[in-house]
């Protein structure tokens, strides 16, 4: 329960000055890594079980539940066993397996997530009963030395709430499927003449990852996701795939055969072209989603 205007001082009310949810939720985690310092034998508890996520801080910002399923953890949800970790993507609702390393000898305790050379974080972490915090630097930044995420650090910092493991048969929601928008092209195309304006290399972005595919004039592709989202740089390594790519009735079909992610292996995508230039397009794909690709220079 979150401390409030009831809060008790030596039997007396304690009232907490007005705040807004982020400056609350800094307070609050720093409140909760006070107490846990003071709890020096509660550092030698493991971490093993599935912790809750109740508070996300990015760089000194605040990211609410909402988002933390919508973009990080599907379930908000991370399970640990050892030396290694699982959580639910958010896109595939596919279960991901992170290598983890532990060293609870330390004062902190220290915690490594091991992904690639290029991704993954290391940081320091405490427990106490049914509350854990890590604060979590990628490998390019110094092993944080406090239980903090201000602005300008660049940390990450999860406070953990444990809870009973989910049962095996209990089954995972599935988002219903968005209504296809259907918007008439601005100009129609054959499918020749999308094969050689589609010829070349993209890009996409949106507020998590970009997304770069190369389409060749023989039918190959491949292409490369890497995310810009810090939590996602910690805990998912770049996506490399590749495979065919081809174009029927104005819809373009990609087919990836091997993929660095094993759950896009055999994995068909498509979608149609609403507009297309030498530098941009404007596509609606199988989920009815409109997206937007920028063509990169030679």
């Amino acid at each position: 329960m979150l401390p409030n205007t009831d809060t008790l001082l030596n039997g007396r009310p304690m009232l907490l000055p007005p705040m807004n949810s982020t400056k609350f939720a800094l307070v609050f985690s720093g409140w909760i890594a006070c107490c846990l310092l003071c709890l020096q034998p509660a550092w030698s508890q493991s971490l093993d079980g599935v912790w809750e996520i109740t508070t996300l801080i990015d760089n000194g910002r605040v990211i609410e539940p909402a988002i933390v399923q919508r973009d990080y953890v599907a379930d908000g949800k991370l399970m640990i066993r050892g030396p290694q970790a699982q959580l639910l993507m958010p896109t595939t609702r596919q279960l991901r397996q992170i290598p983890l390393a532990v060293d609870a000898k330390q004062s902190p305790p220290k915690i490594n997530v091991a992904l690639t050379p290029t991704s993954g974080a290391h940081g320091i972490y405490l427990v106490t009963g049914n509350i854990a915090v890590i604060c979590l630097a990628t490998h390019a930044k110094p092993l944080p030395t406090s239980l903090a995420s201000t602005p300008g650090s660049e940390n990450l910092l999860l406070t953990l709430q444990r809870v009973p493991p989910p049962s095996p048969a209990s089954a995972v929601p599935v988002a219903a499927p968005v209504a296809p928008v259907a918007p008439a092209p601005q100009k129609e195309y054959t499918d020749e003449e999308l094969r050689k304006l589609l010829t070349g290399s993209w890009g996409h972005q949106d507020k998590t990852t970009t997304r770069m595919t190369t389409l060749n004039s023989d039918g190959s592709m491949s292409s490369t996701t890497t995310w810009t989202d810090k939590f996602k740089r910690i805990f998912h390594s770049d996506v490399r795939s590749s495979g065919s790519w081809k174009v029927q009735n104005g819809v373009v079909i990609a087919t990836i055969t091997t993929s660095t992610d094993k759950n896009l292996r055999g994995q068909v995508f498509s979608y149609r072209i609403r507009s297309i230039t030498d530098r941009e397009l404007q596509a609606i794909d199988q989920n009815g989603a409109l997206r937007q690709e920028w063509k990169t220079p030679r």
